[in-house]
C-alpha cells in the first residue's frame, strides 16, 4: 500500500514540475513573482492530492 501511496504522490508530483517548466518557458517574461505564485499553488495541489489520498486509503481499510 505504502508503494503505491509513493508512485502515486511522485506522478502528481511530476505532472505538477511538468505544467511549471511549461508555464515558465513559454512566457518569456517569467517574473520571479509569477513562479512563486505558481510554486506556492502547486504545494497546495500536491498537498490537497495527498490528503485526499490518505482519506481514501483510511477509507477503504476500514
Amino acid at each position: 500500500m505504502k508503494v503505491l501511496l509513493k508512485a502515486i504522490e511522485n506522478s502528481s508530483r511530476r505532472k505538477v514540475l511538468n505544467k511549471f517548466t511549461k508555464s515558465a518557458t513559454l512566457s518569456n517574461q517569467s517574473s520571479s513573482t509569477t513562479i512563486i505564485l505558481f510554486a506556492v499553488r502547486s504545494v497546495r495541489l500536491i498537498a490537497t492530492d495527498d490528503f485526499k489520498l490518505r482519506a481514501s486509503f483510511a477509507r477503504n481499510k476500514s
